[in-house]
């Protein structure tokens, strides 16, 4: 996947017509804003995992303080489980900042 590409589509429609590219509960709350980092394709990749592991949307699943809870629907390890709420937080800032970052802390818990 060529999630920069999504970037520069982004930017070029959001520039002419003032819509967005993108598709709600894979789309980082930021890109609404008309923001976009590295930290925004890991919550797409995030939002694509859980729709691998749950059969849903992202944005049918239960939502608790701005986040998707999708603990109680999915069936994965706990440490695996908190690398993924990293990815998905709302706050880009929070996120790991790169894929590699994800990766490597990804790694040692396995």
């Amino acid at each position: 996947m060529d999630f920069g590409a999504v970037q520069d589509i982004y930017r070029q429609t959001i520039s002419f017509s003032g819509t967005f590219v993108g598709t709600i509960g894979y789309m980082p709350p930021e890109q609404l804003r008309g923001k976009s980092y590295c930290a925004s394709d890991l919550y797409s990749l995030g939002g694509t995992l859980l729709y691998l592991f749950t059969h849903r949307f992202p944005d049918e699943l239960p939502q608790k303080r701005m986040k998707i809870d999708f603990r109680s629907c999915v069936e994965i390890s706990p440490e695996f489980a908190d690398w993924l709420e990293v990815i998905l937080e709302p706050i880009w800032e929070d996120r790991f900042q790169s894929a590699t970052e994800a990766l490597n802390v990804l790694s040692n818990k396995s």
